[in-house]
């Protein structure tokens, strides 16, 4: 069994991401982390998955991580997924600049994890 962080559900795209990994046999969503908890708790009770209160323990019981969260975030969870050694699906854009997304690049490849 596969287990799947997403960190932030700040678009559309992350619900969109749940559903279609809920439906697929060798996948656990092993929970959801978000930093605005009113938005985290209503996505959980949506979607059926457990919050949880800091994204380093979230990630640390995932296999892989998806990012779903606000763009100015990404850099954030990328680093704290790489540095954990997942790999990460990171929405479009990858960052909101240049330096963020490079070193986002730089620490996967460090990592050696999928970005």
């Amino acid at each position: 069994m596969t287990k799947i962080a997403i960190l932030g559900i700040a678009h559309m795209h992350g619900y969109s991401y749940v559903r279609a990994l809920k439906r697929m046999n060798d996948i656990e969503i092993a929970g959801l982390y978000d930093e605005d908890r009113s938005r985290m708790n209503k996505a959980c009770k949506d979607l059926g998955i457990k919050p949880c209160e800091k994204p380093e323990e979230l990630v640390a019981r995932s296999d892989g991580v998806i990012v779903t969260s606000e763009n100015s975030t990404h850099r954030e969870f990328v680093e704290i997924a790489a540095g954990a050694g997942k790999h990460i699906l990171c929405e479009k854009p990858i960052a909101t600049t240049v330096e963020d997304a490079e070193a986002m690049i730089e620490i996967c490849r460090e990592n050696n994890v999928k970005l």
